[in-house]
């Protein structure tokens, strides 16, 4: 044989050999690829490049994805103001849902703006938002000097608003009935 056709016929099953790829034990022809000359053992199979030949490294456990879940038709004779509870598919129960909790958005005061001083500061409304009025004066009172001591505090002037040396009265408790 001529050294021509020995080589024509290497380069026949040289091709042959470089397309092979193993598919589950046997043997496939890939035109194109050559033999993976590798020592590791792919429990998935060889990952791929992108000519779809068969590369040294495993390809990883695949994917299971489960299929969506659908929900049955639901027969429920309730009307629920606000919508029936889901289940964990998002399937709807044969359960009203409570009503939902409405929170106030937070109250928000605006600035005085009324010309006015005031000493005693801003009196304040039922948010605590302060309005256009004085806070009542507090009486500017002298420190009571007498010798007696009063459990109950010292009496207040009622024209003053200020203590003065007496003493209050104890508070009256209403007396149990038997």
């Amino acid at each position: 044989m001529n050294t021509f056709a020995v080589f024509a016929m290497f380069a026949v099953v040289a091709v042959a050999a470089a397309s092979a790829v193993e598919s589950s034990g046997n043997t496939v022809i890939r035109p194109g690829c050559l033999p993976v000359m590798c020592n590791l053992w792919c429990e998935f199979g060889y990952q791929t490049d992108s000519n779809g030949c068969d590369m040294c490294s495993c390809k990883n456990r695949p994917t299971v994805v489960p299929p969506p879940h659908t929900c049955s038709p639901m027969s429920c004779r309730m009307f629920c103001e606000f919508g029936y509870e889901t289940d964990s598919y998002g399937c709807d129960m044969c359960r009203c849902k409570q009503a939902p909790t409405i929170v106030p958005p937070p109250h928000t005061c605006s600035p005085v703006t009324c010309r006015m001083f005031c000493p005693t500061g801003f009196r304040r409304d039922a948010f605590g938002c302060e309005v256009c009025a004085c806070n009542p004066m507090r009486p500017i009172c002298k420190p009571v000097t007498c010798m007696i001591a009063c459990p109950h505090g010292f009496a207040l002037d009622a024209a003053t608003g200020c203590p003065h040396c007496s003493c209050n009265l104890a508070p009256v408790r209403p007396t149990p009935v038997n």
